[in-house]
């Protein structure tokens, strides 16, 4: 009998260090996901390096979000998921609505219509700015439709979701995040199926082939676009090469993960993080950097791939220390 609680005791320890180990390489490849994200709002004059980063940043969020997502989530939990999702996705629109009304006050910009107003409220332009908090709303709609139907119903309903990608009906629609979900639920889907059906390990050689196969997939395929609509030349290539560019994206997450260096601490602390930098880095890229440029009148600069490297560098830096300090002042 002892001997049965003893093996039982190791089995759950075993567990929780293997669920620790793999939430631990997950959260690196998020870090290396939203070091992605920032890179493409800064690479708009790159065609090649902005088709291969679109290929797969967004769907990586989405399969990696389907893996963690529990499938027996309560009400009660998509309460939460509402008030970690929703909420910072309001309190943006918020800031935004600000900057909007003090452009309005100093001349900059018209006051808003009826119709501009009732757009900000949902979510889809008006007085909108940071764009990427789309991905917020579309997770929680993924993970309602799994509280509500239940996951073998959403199955079917991610295969309608790619049935009407392949045949591009989802690029009829304009770019809202409620029409996103049609392109997004089948990663999502996707991501429960691989934690349900553990994904067999390659090797270092059939990794780079499958890195070879990604890449020229994507860049065949040419740019891409979630949240606009955009499926390439097709969408079933942008799905190949979205699970392609994850998978070996948390093959170098476990390979950076064993590492235990500062690497590997940085893109982790990262990667715990991605909602606050989803949230902040838009007005930095976006907004705040290309005025500054252009004041100095140093506008072409931003069109330097160096210069797009240095500042995703510098940011990220920026950020793990902002997080690092935070952890350290809680403990």
């Amino acid at each position: 009998m002892r001997c049965e609680v003893s093996d039982n005791l190791v089995s759950r320890a075993e567990q929780s260090r293997a669920e620790q180990s793999r939430a631990e390489h997950l959260d690196i490849a998020k870090g290396i996901g939203i070091t992605l994200v920032i890179f493409g709002h800064l690479s708009q004059s790159s065609e090649m390096l902005r088709i291969l980063v679109y290929s797969f940043h967004m769907p990586l969020f989405f399969l990696i979000s389907g893996y963690l997502n529990k499938e027996n989530r309560t009400l009660k939990k998509l309460k939460k998921d509402a008030v970690s999702l929703i909420r910072p996705a309001y309190i943006i629109l918020g800031i935004d609505t600000l900057i909007s009304l003090f452009q309005c006050v100093i001349g900059v910009d018209l006051w808003p219509d009826r119709k501009a107003v009732f757009e900000t409220v949902i979510l889809y332009k008006g007085l909108w700015k940071n764009y990427p908090i789309w991905f917020l709303m579309t997770l929680f709609v993924c993970k309602l439709l799994v509280v509500v139907f239940g996951k073998k119903r959403c199955y079917g309903i991610a295969l309608v979701c790619a049935g009407c990608c392949i045949l591009n009906l989802n690029e009829m629609l304009p770019a809202f995040w409620l029409f996103t979900t049609i392109s997004a639920m089948p990663f999502f889907m996707f991501g429960m199926i691989m934690r349900d059906h553990k994904i067999p390990e390659v090797g270092s050689y059939k990794s780079v082939v499958i890195i070879e196969v990604w890449g020229a997939i994507a860049l065949f395929n040419g740019p891409v676009d979630m949240y606009q609509q955009d499926n390439g030349k097709s969408w079933l290539l942008f799905a190949i090469s979205g699970v392609l560019g994850t998978y070996a994206t948390i093959y170098a997450s476990k390979w950076v993960e064993k590492r235990k260096n500062r690497v590997a601490l940085l893109l982790s602390t990262i990667g715990k993080n991605t909602v606050a930098i989803l949230l902040t880095h838009y007005y930095l890229c976006r907004i705040i950097l290309p005025k500054a440029l252009q004041v100095m009148k140093h506008k072409e600069v931003y069109n330097s791939i160096i210069f797009q490297l240095f500042v995703t560098g510098f940011l990220i830096e920026i950020y793990f220390c902002l997080f690092k300090r935070r952890k350290e002042s809680a403990q």
